[in-house]
C-alpha cells in the first residue's frame, strides 16, 4: 500500500498537465498506470513461483530498482531529481531484507513455521546485493557530480543548443541567452558573460 501511494505521488508530479484535461483523462491514465503496476507485480510473483530454486538470484536482480531512475535522469537531463538522504535511506532499508533473509543463520524462514528459503544462508547473495546497490549509488552520485549524461557517448546524445560556444562580443548584436544587447567589454574569456548568465549571476548583459 505504501509503495502504491509512493508511485502515485511520483506519477502525479510528473503528469501534472493531465489534470488540466479533465477527470476523464485522469481516470484513463490511472487505469493505464494500475494496469502496468499490477501486471508487473503478477508477473514478478509468477517468476518467483516458477523459479524458486533461483530465488537468491532473482532477489539480487530486483535490487537494481534504481536503474530506471538512472536512465530517466540521463534521458531527460535531470541532475538532482532525488535527495541524497532519500536515495540512501531507500537503498539501505530495501537491502536490509535481503541481508536478513540470506545472511541471518536462523531467519524466520527456517523450515519450522515457514518454509525455508532455497540456498539460505548465502553470503554470495548478500555480497552481490550490496555490490549492486553500491554500483547504482555510485552512478547516481557521478550523475550529480559530472552531469546526468556523462557516460552516454556523444554520438548518442540528443541535439541540444550549445550555450558554451565561443562568441565574439565585439561582433555580437545580442546575447544568445537573454536576447538583449551585450553591454560588457570583450575579454579573453569569450563566453564568461554567458557562464555568469547561465548561473543566474547576471541577466542584463
Amino acid at each position: 500500500m505504501v509503495e502504491v501511494r509512493y508511485l502515485l505521488a511520483i506519477w502525479r508530479y510528473r503528469n501534472r498537465e493531465i489534470f488540466l484535461e479533465g477527470w476523464d483523462a485522469v481516470r484513463l491514465e490511472l487505469v493505464r498506470v494500475y494496469f502496468w503496476f499490477y501486471g508487473v507485480l503478477v508477473a514478478g510473483f509468477a517468476l518467483v513461483f516458477y523459479h524458486l530454486d533461483h530465488l537468491g538470484s532473482i532477489a539480487v536482480i530486483f535490487q537494481a530498482y534504481w536503474c530506471p531512475q538512472i536512465l530517466h535522469d540521463a534521458r531527460h537531463g535531470c541532475k538532482n531529481s532525488l535527495r541524497t538522504k532519500f536515495v540512501v535511506g531507500i537503498s539501505v532499508t530495501r537491502c536490509l531484507a535481503v541481508l536478513y533473509l540470506w545472511g541471518c543463520p536462523t531467519p524466520v524462514f527456517d523450515g519450522d513455521v515457514y518454509p525455508s528459503l532455497p540456498r539460505s544462508p548465502s553470503w554470495t547473495v548478500c555480497v552481490m546485493a550490496v555490490v549492486v546497490q553500491a554500483l547504482q549509488l555510485a552512478v547516481m552520485a557521478s550523475q550529480r557530480a559530472f552531469g546526468p549524461r556523462w557516460f552516454v557517448p556523444r554520438i548518442c546524445l540528443p541535439a541540444a543548443y550549445n550555450y558554451h560556444r565561443p562568441v565574439d562580443l565585439r561582433q555580437a548584436d545580442e546575447c544568445v541567452i537573454c536576447m538583449e544587447e551585450p553591454k560588457a567589454r570583450f575579454s579573453s574569456n569569450e563566453h564568461g558573460l554567458q557562464e555568469r548568465r547561465i548561473a543566474g549571476g547576471e541577466k542584463g548583459g
